[in-house]
This record gives structure tokens, sequence and C-alpha cells, in this order.
């Protein structure tokens, strides 16, 4: 896999078809924000478009301040997704805590989709943002639903429960953990 920064706004038509394909792969599970109550059924493409289209260009306009592709080096496709978010306490996302918002330093991963999975694209981009928010001394957040198998792969990465918020907890990667890639 290659990890290029790219402009979200110029493959949006690429980021929604590798949306509906995690989305689909998930049962419906991620990508995890902005659904509301009109959650499409897992495997339909026209309802998933109508409805996360304007989701996801809201998404970009108002919450990825850069953007991170992992591509297949064989076949040029998307294999994993990352936003990174800054200046939190400016932003109004439903989905980050005032406490979060209050954190000087706090920056959110997001936007964090794999596929396929158990290939060691996502612990490759999960170490590349951490990295990457690390170098410019920000604290790197990451939020996660509290009953699902990733709030442990999150943990398993070094990441600690910083807060509960709703559905969901919000971790946080210590400042002096760095976890070797497997």
């Amino acid at each position: 896999m290659i990890i290029i920064k790219e402009n979200p706004r110029d493959i949006l038509d690429e980021l929604l078809q590798f949306s509906f394909k995690v989305y689909t792969k998930t049962g419906g599970a991620y990508p995890m924000h902005g659904w509301g109550e009109r959650k499409p059924a897992v495997g339909d493409w026209e309802a998933f478009e109508k409805t996360y289209r304007p989701v996801i260009e809201w998404r970009i306009e108002e919450e990825f301040d850069e953007f991170f592709v992992g591509r297949s080096e064989q076949t040029g496709e998307i294999v994993s997704t990352l936003a990174i978010a800054y200046s939190l306490s400016r932003k109004n996302l439903p989905w980050i805590s005032d406490k979060m918002k209050r954190r000087k330093g706090a920056v959110l991963l997001t936007f964090f989709l794999v596929y396929p999975r158990g290939k060691g694209y996502g612990v490759s981009m999960l170490y590349h943002g951490i990295s990457h928010v690390r170098k410019q001394g920000k604290c790197p957040f990451i939020i996660s639903p509290a009953n699902t198998e990733a709030l442990d792969y999150f943990k398993r990465r070094g990441f600690e429960e910083f807060e509960r918020f709703g559905e969901h907890v919000i971790l946080r990667y210590p400042r002096y953990v760095l976890k070797k890639r497997r």
C-alpha cells in the first residue's frame, strides 16, 4: 500500500464507492457518523449514495483538514482512508465533546476506513496518521462506538479511553507511546 495525501473533493465518487464497499462488508457499522435516522439498507447503493453523498460532502467541508488515502500498489484502488481534523474548538461536529474541544493540541483522526481487512492496511494508515500528528506536537484522538470490535482494535494499538460521549468512546493516544508496527 502507498499512502498519498489527496483532496477528497477530487475523488468524491471514488470515496463514495469505497465507503459503500466498507459499509456493505461491515454490515452497516462503518462509516459510523452522520446517518441520523435514515441509515440505508446494507447493499442498497442508490439509497446509500442518496443518503451519504450530502453527508460526506458536509464532512469534507466542515471536518476534514487533511486527507490521506492508502492505495493498492497493484491496482491503485483505495484500500484505506484517514482524515485529520485540527482546530476542534472551531468545529461544530456532534460527535466531538466539549471536553475534547477544550483539550489543547487535540486532533481527531477520523474517517478511518479499511478494506480489505487483515492485510495491515489499517495499522499502516493509523500509525501514519499518529506519526504525522505527533510530528506537529499534537495529540491524536479517535472516536469509536462503545460496543464494537473497533474499540478493542484501537486499544491494542495504544489508545486509551479519554471519555464516554453518548454511544461512543473517545480515545486518546498518549504522548509516551508509539507502538511498533507488527
